[in-house]
């Protein structure tokens, strides 16, 4: 197993042992109460003794939020290429969320592939092919309230997209996510499909 796969390994394990899937995450957050020349840290473990491996600005918004530690102060965050803990004492939840959310970006690797998704339309690339926009033709969410299901099409690629709220490593990095996906793409009334797993995140 690849170094870094290891490690993303071992971190979503420890988390999900710690804890349950917390259905309230992955959200957005912005700061607050941080003083206009100060920075909120974000630290290599969930206390306030831990390294610090990064910041957020006095007004940042679109803070995501992913897990939060065993005692509900400190939430996971990405920074730079990886992973780590903020206060959640200086963060407030964004109004107006709901899973699914209203967008949210999606890819995946081997091979590399993007999927925007914003409302009712999904814009679908794969590497070496050119982006292509495909509109909702059907949603639809789960009784377990941690999953959802799209389908958009155009007139010449369909595709079903399923997102769940789970962990997940992109493989690439020690980023983690709160949304995991899979994707099946192919021709319209055809057999002939491709599978795609990966990760996705909230968008502003």
């Amino acid at each position: 197993m690849k170094p870094v796969l290891a490690i993303a390994f071992s971190f979503i394990t420890s988390l999900a042992n710690a804890q349950d899937i917390d259905l309230d995450l992955p959200s957005l957050y912005f700061v607050v109460d941080v003083a206009t020349n100060d920075v909120l840290n974000i630290r290599a473990e969930p206390n306030a003794g831990a390294e610090i491996i990064g910041s957020l600005s006095h007004d940042a918004i679109g803070v995501e939020i992913i897990a939060r530690s065993d005692n509900g102060r400190w939430g996971l965050v990405n920074t730079q290429e990886q992973s780590g803990w903020t206060s959640l004492r200086f963060l407030e939840e964004q109004p107006f969320q709901s899973f699914p959310a209203e967008s949210y970006s999606c890819f995946g690797t081997e091979p590399f592939w993007h999927a925007e998704v914003i409302g009712n339309e999904l814009e679908w690339s794969a590497i070496g092919d050119p982006p292509t926009l495909l509109t909702q033709t059907w949603s639809g969410g789960s009784m377990r309230q941690d999953r959802y299901a799209m389908r958009a099409a155009n007139a010449s690629l369909s595709s079903t997209l399923v997102v769940r709220k789970n962990l997940c490593s992109d493989g690439m990095s020690d980023r983690l996510y709160g949304l995991e996906v899979d994707i099946v793409a192919g021709p319209p009334n055809s057999s002939d499909a491709d599978f795609y797993s990966g990760c996705c995140s909230l968008r502003n």
